[in-house]
C-alpha cells in the first residue's frame, strides 16, 4: 500500500511494537498509559495506512475501548462510530469480523451506560454479521450480553 512503503517498514515495525505494548497495558490494567499509547497508535496507523482502512478502524476501535475503564464513554462511543464508519465501506471478510466486534463493543457501551433501547439493535447488527460468518462462539455471547440488558 502507498501509505505503508512511503513511511517504510520501520514505521510499520513501529506501529505493531505499540500494539503489542498496548496489550501488555491492558492486561495489566494500566488503562491510563493505554489510553496515551492507543491515541499514538491512530495517529501513526493514519500516517502509514491512510485514514479509511481497516488498521485504523482497529486502533479506533481500542483506543476507545481503553477509555471506558477511565469513564470517558462520550468519547469512546465517537471513536466506536467512527471505526464503523470505515469498517462498512469495506468488503473485506475481516472487515466484517472487526465490524461485528465494533458494533459489539458499542452496544456494550449503550448497556453500561443504560442505554437499553438503544442497545438492542446494535446486539442484533453484531449477531446478523455473526451468522453469516458461522461464528457461533461470537453469537452465543452477543446473545447472552443482549439477554442482560433486556432483563435490565
Amino acid at each position: 500500500n502507498e501509505h505503508e512503503s512511503s513511511y517504510g517498514k520501520e514505521s510499520a515495525r513501529a506501529a505493531v511494537s505499540r500494539n503489542l505494548l498496548m496489550m501488555a497495558l491492558k492486561n495489566n490494567q494500566d488503562f491510563p498509559l493505554l489510553e496515551s499509547h492507543a491515541g499514538n497508535q491512530v495517529e501513526a496507523y493514519i500516517k502509514i495506512f491512510g485514514d479509511s482502512s481497516l488498521q485504523v478502524a482497529s486502533a479506533l476501535s481500542s483506543h476507545a475501548m481503553s477509555m471506558c475503564p477511565l469513564g470517558k464513554t462520550e468519547t469512546a462511543e465517537q471513536l466506536l462510530r467512527s471505526a464503523l464508519k470505515i469498517q462498512q465501506s469495506s468488503d473485506a471478510a475481516a472487515g466484517k469480523s472487526e465490524m461485528a466486534v465494533t458494533l459489539h463493543n458499542l452496544a456494550l457501551l449503550l448497556r453500561n451506560t443504560k442505554r437499553y433501547e438503544e442497545c438492542i439493535p446494535v446486539y442484533e447488527q453484531s449477531q446478523e454479521i455473526w451468522r453469516g460468518l458461522n461464528r457461533q462462539v461470537q453469537l452465543a455471547v452477543s446473545k447472552k450480553d443482549m439477554a442482560e440488558a433486556l432483563v435490565s
